[in-house]
């Protein structure tokens, strides 16, 4: 027995064991640089392709000391190896990451790809779409992003990353203002009860929100108005409407602005109105915008007089009292008020 256990310890076998256990307390222990010389120790004394295990462990050792150089050079020996070497899909997983670290995307895009091609474990390649998503959507690549989040969603359902690709399926859509798209999608996937009526109403009212608020007004139009013809009662119409008027009001059509402004305070009155601004904008905002909703109505709605010729107006404010015609004149040119008003009947002159 003597004998053997003297053999034994003198072998490379022993030795290996040894350092092994030394490196696993300096890395239980949290001595990363300790553990990362004796990891580099073993490597250079007991070298195999497929033996990935110190690789990986010296590589995560220097990746928490912040080494992302050290760690790339270690893990990047993995490539050689077979992917069904234990550890394999551990540290190309690492070797991508620490690329991204790097900030160099192409690189880490190939080992990610490398992994999912390549190894049979779902939860590897799972992870691995996922970071290709990622990237991809880092680089505003959007339709690339939604291909690898749909893969881990539809493909490794069970894999433990379906949730988290499928929100991040929905924050795509959003980014992109296409909530009727991420509905369509959830329900072709059988998974359209994740979401509630209320949250689907909001979803499809915050992407035409959207359009508002960043000044894209000419579809903001379209999209409110996408959102009236599904919600004519929604829990958002109102803000909608007021939306479409300011829209009008914006792009220069006020004749359409003042008949939505009236719209708006018809359905809710001045005061409902106010208060739905305030909410949502807070008081000095909701005042500005009342103040707008009045000139709108006051002034911009009688904008087309300005053009209008004499001829034309003539003709339309016949018949008219004399009290509306002085009201809408006062909004024409003078001098084209003055032609009117010389052609007018005496009595109505003199009224």
């Amino acid at each position: 027995a003597r004998i053997c256990i003297s053999l034994y310890i003198n072998t490379e076998l022993y030795l290996r064991h040894i350092e092994f256990r030394k490196l696993n307390c300096y890395f239980i222990t949290k001595q990363y640089k300790d553990a990362s010389a004796t990891y580099d120790k073993v490597l250079k004394s007991y070298y195999d392709v497929n033996d990935i295990y110190p690789y990986y462990q010296a590589a995560v050792s220097y990746g928490l000391s912040k080494n992302h150089k050290k760690k790339i050079e270690l893990l990047s020996n993995v490539m050689d190896a077979s992917p069904s070497a234990r550890f394999y899909p551990e540290a190309i997983f690492e070797l991508g990451r620490a690329y991204v670290a790097k900030e160099d995307d192409d690189k880490a895009f190939e080992c990610f790809n490398m992994l999912a091609s390549q190894v049979k474990d779902s939860t590897f390649v799972a992870r691995a779409y996922i970071e290709m998503g990622s990237l991809a959507r880092n680089q505003s690549q959007f339709n690339e992003a939604l291909g690898y989040y749909k893969t881990v969603v539809e493909d490794m359902p069970l894999s433990g990353y379906a949730e988290d690709a499928l929100a991040a399926i929905e924050s795509i859509y959003q980014t992109k203002n296409e909530p009727q798209e991420y509905l369509a999608y959830i329900e072709s996937i059988g998974k359209g009860a994740t979401k509630s009526a209320d949250e689907k109403e909001k979803m499809i009212f915050n992407a035409a929100e959207q359009n508002y608020l960043s000044g894209n007004y000419q579809r903001a139009l379209a999209s409110l108005q996408e959102y009236l013809d599904q919600y004519p009662a929604g829990k958002y119409a109102f803000s909608a409407e007021f939306y479409i008027a300011d829209s009008y009001r914006n792009l220069g059509k006020y004749e359409q602005a003042c008949d939505s402004y009236k719209k708006v305070i018809s359905e809710g009155g001045v005061l409902y109105a106010k208060d739905i601004l305030e909410k949502a904008f807070g008081p000095e905002l909701a005042q500005s915008y009342m103040d707008r909703v009045a000139g709108a109505m006051q002034t911009r709605a009688f904008e087309f007089l300005r053009k209008a010729k004499s001829r034309n107006l003539l003709m339309m404010l016949q018949g008219e009292h004399p009290q509306a015609i002085a009201f809408i004149l006062s909004y024409a040119p003078p001098e084209e008020a003055s032609k009117i008003i010389s052609e007018l009947p005496p009595h109505t002159q003199l009224s």
